[in-house]
């Protein structure tokens, strides 16, 4: 991944730190302004090209003073429009699954 996409990333992946609960599926929406997400390098560059949708999904496994593991799902657009409640229900069926995966490593 170029190393410009990887500054846009960290640019929005900082505004999942704060204040977000480990193991909650979130709604992009609801950390980031839609219109943030849509003016970004990251987004414009390699999501929408994809086909993936501008209010994706993620959940914070895990974090501390110094790092956080997340994890962000993007269905297609059309799909995830029809029913995007469906998604996060999903989610977070595996949440706690992945989360357990990660206190055993």
């Amino acid at each position: 991944m170029p190393h410009s996409l990887l500054r846009s990333i960290e640019s929005l992946s900082g505004c999942f730190a704060f204040g977000v609960a480990p193991g909650t599926v979130n709604f992009s929406r609801q950390i980031v302004d839609e219109e943030r997400v849509a003016k970004s390098e990251f987004y414009n560059d390699w999501m929408k090209p994809q086909g993936a949708c501008l209010n994706h999904l993620g959940v914070v496994l895990q974090k501390d003073s110094e790092s956080m593991a997340l994890v962000a799902i993007s269905p297609g657009d059309a799909a995830y429009q029809e029913n995007p409640d469906q998604y996060a229900d999903r989610l977070a069926l595996l949440v706690p699954h992945i989360m357990r995966a990660l206190k055993i490593n």
